[in-house]
């Protein structure tokens, strides 16, 4: 009887596989590890972006009123993309008394101490004392840290749009 060629029946052995099958979920479990953060980083952008319409949305419908605004401010409520969001806005005296500076800050309900987002503005009197308020928009997404009294910090990345 004729002995079977060794170079014919090469392949794997139990260790290499198992040694190849350990490489193999080291590498899975770290991908998937990467894909939870870009997930998480996602929805965190998301939620910032509504946010951050909200608050511009606020501070151009206090522009486009007829009516000067009182200095104050007030909170509210609305839902935009199916959840729940808290804003408020504070109508500031500036030095000029037909300017007044406009902030509104916006949050999850969910997180109402956490501020996603604001948007600050100017409304200018009308100089005939009716028609359409002037005045300028610049959004600001907040970085999440807290500030003094609870807000957040506002982040250095700034769109300005008018």
């Amino acid at each position: 009887m004729r002995m079977p060629d060794p170079a014919l029946h090469r392949g794997f052995t139990l260790v290499e596989v198992l040694v190849a099958l350990a490489v193999v979920s080291v590498v899975l479990v770290a991908l998937l590890g990467s894909m939870q953060s870009v997930i998480a980083s996602a929805t965190v952008i998301y939620d910032r972006t509504l946010a951050s319409w909200i608050a511009t949305d606020r501070v151009t419908e206090l522009r486009l009123s007829t009516e000067f605004p009182e200095a104050g401010s007030s909170t509210g409520e609305v839902t935009m993309a199916d959840q729940d969001w808290l804003y408020e806005v504070a109508i500031v005296e500036t030095e000029s008394p037909d300017i007044l500076q406009i902030i509104v800050k916006v949050a999850s309900v969910a997180e109402p101490e956490l501020t996603l987002a604001a948007a600050t503005g100017s409304i200018i009197r009308p100089a005939t004392g009716g028609g359409r308020l002037n005045g300028t928009t610049t959004a600001i997404v907040a970085g999440g840290a807290p500030l003094p009294g609870g807000e957040a910090e506002p982040d250095t990345t700034a769109g300005e749009t008018q």
